[in-house]
C-alpha cells in the first residue's frame, strides 16, 4: 500500500499581517496533485489543520474542499488529527458527515482499522495533540516538580499508545500518527514557543521510547523542519508544507510519499521518499545601510517574487511616508526593521546629552522596532541574556 503523509498546514496563517490565502491554495492543490500522480491508497494529516481554535470561515472553506479531492471524492481514505493549534471539538464537528466520504477526522486518540480499495489492511493508532489540558489533568504546579512532571506525562502517553496498539491486527499494516514534540527534534521559529527546556506548546517533549514496538511507521506533526527521527524505525516529521517564518528560509519544503509491502518472506517492509513542494514563495532577508538603497532595492521588480523582511540602518525613525513608499515599491515587504547603531551592543544612546542605561536602550529599542511600549518580563530576559553572555565571555 502507498500512503501521502503531511501536517501543519496552519490554514488562515498570515506572515506579519500579509495573507498568503493564495499560497496555501496553491500548495494544497500541489498536495492533491501528487497524490493522484503517485496514486496513493491512503492519505494522512497529522494536526495542525488550522492556525487558530476559530479558523476563518475561508479557511474551513480551503479545508474541506482540500479534504474531499484528497480523497478522490471518497475513494481514498483520509485520516486527519488535530494539532496543538486545532480546537479538538470544532475540528470534529464534521467528522459524522466527512466518515461517508471515508475521511476520518480525530479529536481524541482512536484507533481506526482501514480496509483500502486495493484489499491491503492497514491499523493506524490516531494521537492527536494532548496537552496536559486536554487530558484532563495538571502534572505540576511547581517549577521544582517539572522533570517528574515531564515522566508522568510521558508514561501517560505511552499508557494511551499501547491501549491502541493493543488493537492491532497481525494481518495488517500499522501505522502510527501523533501530533508531539519528539525530544531531539529541531524547531524552527514558527512553532508554538517553547514553555520550558521540557515543554512545547503546554505539553512535555516526549522520548522515542512511548511509541509501542510493533508500529510498521510513524507519522508525525509539529515541527515545520522536514526530518526524520532516527530510532530504529522509520519515523518523519513531514514538516509544513509553507515556510511560515524566517527562520525556515534555508528549507526545502517537502511532503512524504511511502510504500508499505511484505517481502518474500512475509516480512512488512517500509519504503520512503520525499517529494518537494513548490508552491510557496521563498522568504529572503535583506539588509540595507540606508533608506535609500533600501527603496532602491525594493523596487528592482527582480527582487519581488519573494517574501521580505528588510532592516535598514538608521539615524532617526522612519516617516509614515517613507514606510508607504516602501510599501509601495515592494508588493510582498512583509516586516520592516530599523536598526539604529546607537543601540547595537556596545554603543550607549545619548539623548540630550545625557547618557541612557542598558535596560532604556533596549526599552527605546523595542519601542521603535515594534511601536509598543516592552513589558518588565521581556526587559528581564533581555538582561538576563547580557549577563548570561558576560559570564561566557569571562
Amino acid at each position: 500500500m502507498k500512503f501521502l503523509h503531511t501536517a501543519d498546514l496552519h490554514l488562515g496563517r498570515f506572515l506579519e499581517n500579509r495573507s498568503r490565502v493564495g499560497e496555501q491554495q496553491a500548495v494544497l492543490d500541489e498536495i492533491v496533485a501528487v497524490a493522484d500522480a503517485e496514486e496513493v491508497d491512503l492519505a494522512v494529516l497529522a494536526g495542525d489543520i488550522f492556525d487558530s481554535f476559530i479558523p476563518t470561515a475561508w479557511a474551513e472553506t480551503l479545508f474541506y474542499d482540500f479534504l474531499l479531492r484528497l480523497s478522490a471524492q471518497g475513494r481514498r481514505p483520509v485520516i486527519v488529527i488535530a494539532g496543538n493549534h486545532d480546537q479538538p471539538e470544532r475540528l470534529t464537528a464534521a467528522a459524522p458527515l466527512a466518515a461517508k466520504h471515508h475521511i476520518y477526522i480525530l479529536g481524541r486518540p482512536e484507533l481506526v482499522a482501514l480496509c483500502l480499495p486495493n484489499g491491503e489492511r492497514v491499523d493506524i493508532a490516531a494521537l492527536p495533540y494532548l496537552s496536559e489540558a486536554r487530558l484532563g489533568e495538571v502534572f505540576t504546579e511547581r517549577l521544582e516538580d517539572q522533570q517528574a512532571a515531564a515522566e508522568d506525562y510521558q508514561s501517560r502517553l505511552a499508557q494511551c499508545l499501547e491501549r491502541l496498539a493493543a488493537g492491532f491486527s497481525p494481518e495488517s499494516f500499522h501505522v502510527l500518527i501523533a501530533h508531539l514534540f519528539l525530544a531531539g527534534g529541531l524547531a524552527s521559529d514558527s512553532e508554538r514557543p517553547l514553555a520550558s527546556a521540557l515543554q512545547v506548546g503546554g505539553s512535555f517533549g516526549v522520548a522515542a521510547d512511548v511509541f509501542p514496538p510493533d508500529v510498521d511507521y510513524i507519522a508525525l506533526g509539529h515541527l515545520h523542519r522536514p526530518q526524520q527521527a532516527r530510532i530504529g524505525r522509520p519515523c518523519y516529521y513531514a514538516g509544513s508544507p509553507l515556510a511560515y517564518s524566517f527562520s525556515e528560509m534555508d528549507q526545502q519544503k517537502s511532503l512524504i510519499v511511502g510504500e508499505l509491502r511484505r517481502d518474500g518472506t512475509g516480512r512488512k517492509r517500509c519504503q520512503v521518499k520525499r517529494v518537494p513542494l513548490s508552491s510557496g514563495l521563498p522568504l529572503t532577508m535583506f539588509s540595507a545601510l540606508s533608506y535609500g538603497e533600501a527603496l532602491s532595492w525594493c523596487g528592482d521588480g527582480q527582487n519581488h517574487n519573494c517574501w521580505v523582511n528588510l532592516s535598514i540602518r538608521l539615524e532617526q525613525p522612519l516617516t509614515a511616508a517613507e514606510i508607504d513608499a516602501l510599501r509601495a515599491a515592494h508588493p510582498r515587504l512583509s516586516a520592516i526593521t530599523p536598526v539604529y547603531p546607537q543601540l547595537e551592543p556596545g554603543a550607549a544612546e545619548r539623548v540630550d546629552g545625557e547618557t541612557v542605561s542598558v535596560a532604556e536602550s533596549f526599552r527605546g529599542f523595542v519601542r521603535h522596532l515594534e511601536g509598543v511600549e516592552c513589558d518588565d518580563a521581556l526587559l528581564k530576559a533581555f538582561l538576563d541574556l547580557l549577563e548570561e553572555e558576560g559570564e561566557e565571555e569571562l
